[in-house]
């Protein structure tokens, strides 16, 4: 996740004050009915009564502009943090550091709702239904003759890659060899990333 994920103005500012200042079991009675007003298609056990955001004012107990501030503060924080990747680590880290939530068991709260969310994205990553785009092989050689579309690159080695892929539509690479280098530190931060988040996928679960 970029560091500009989430902007915090003077008004989330307040609002995230109002957020401290609720006690636990009161913050994830609220974080819930944000979470549950916030699904594009509401299930016959998420509709909620009538009176439910009167009845969720008076177990808040603040004044009505306050009341107001901290829904939508809570709605924009739950709205960022599902339009960005990020480790559920740093997550913790921002709504910490940059948020400036101060409760842990708080923070764990979003963490553990903005895992049930992705959860069935990374499942649906590993569905059949992609399997036929997965890389089966990778085939190399090295290249050092010059050809008229890389005369800018003349005298250097370049390496020829060819991704095979499932649906039979190879992706062709030339790349040099400090773009060769950059390549593999990428394919080691996206390993590392899916290997950090697998992990607190499954120790959240336990």
């Amino acid at each position: 996740m970029a560091a500009n994920w989430i902007k915090i103005t003077e008004r989330a500012k307040d609002g995230i004050k109002i957020i401290n200042a609720l006690p636990y079991d009161t913050f994830t009675t609220v974080l819930n009915f944000v979470h549950r007003q916030m699904a594009p298609i509401a299930t016959a056990d998420a509709i909620e009564p009538e009176n439910a955001l009167e009845e969720l004012e008076r177990l808040v107990g603040v004044p009505r502009a306050d009341f107001l501030l901290m829904i939508k503060t809570f709605s924009y924080i739950l709205r960022r943090t599902t339009t960005f990747v990020i480790k559920p680590t740093r997550l913790h880290s921002e709504l910490r550091e940059k948020l400036q939530l101060q409760d842990d068991a708080k923070i764990d709260a979003i963490v553990r709702l903005w895992v049930r969310q992705t959860t069935p994205i990374m499942n649906n990553l590993a569905c059949e239904r992609y399997e036929s785009n997965e890389i089966h092989d990778v085939a190399w050689k090295l290249n050092v003759e010059i050809s008229s579309h890389c005369e800018q690159r003349a005298k250097n080695a370049l390496a020829m890659l060819q991704l095979k892929t499932g649906t039979g539509e190879d992706i062709n690479l030339e790349m040099n060899h400090e773009e060769l280098l950059q390549l593999y530190n990428q394919f080691e931060c996206i390993q590392n990333e899916l290997d950090a988040l697998k992990q607190h996928h499954k120790e959240l679960r336990e």
